[in-house]
């Protein structure tokens, strides 16, 4: 089952708020073509997992009172960069739609793109192993795109 939110309206803007591999400008602007105004950001009532043989994490709801995930904002994306997001994505994950505080204070709705498959939810990611041991990897495997 694929969660997806509606395509906002051509007035409402479209922000992201990523956790993993995208929170990098240079990953993100190679997946998107495009590199947004960022911001520093946290989702409460989420937590960030560790996936089975994957260097990227996936994140889920949470009940816990102390769930935050910090991440990276991105704001007013363009609609083909939503499209390649979702396309990056795949059928692991459903986009939808949360609101999360940036750290400036203030507020914003914006996509997350929640891990579907939990039984290869294990352990939690560790950012510090991602950029010593993978973040090479990542950024040759998903090298800049053509289009």
């Amino acid at each position: 089952m694929t969660i997806m939110a509606a395509h906002p309206g051509k007035s409402e803007a479209i922000n992201v708020f990523t956790y993993g591999s995208l929170m990098y400008p240079d990953i993100f602007e190679q997946v998107t073509g495009s590199l947004p105004v960022s911001l520093p950001a946290v989702a409460h009532n989420w937590l960030r997992h560790g996936l089975a043989n994957r260097a990227y994490p996936g994140a889920m709801p949470s009940d816990l009172d102390d769930a935050v995930i910090e991440g990276v904002l991105w704001l007013d994306l363009t609609p083909a960069a939503l499209s390649a997001l979702d396309e990056f994505e795949g059928h692991e994950y459903g986009r939808i739609a949360i609101e999360v505080k940036a750290d400036n204070g203030l507020t914003h709705r914006a996509y997350i793109y929640q891990w579907l498959l939990r039984d290869q939810v294990q352990g939690s990611w560790d950012l510090v192993d991602f950029e010593t041991n993978h973040r090479q990897r990542f950024v040759q495997i998903h090298g800049r795109r053509l289009d």
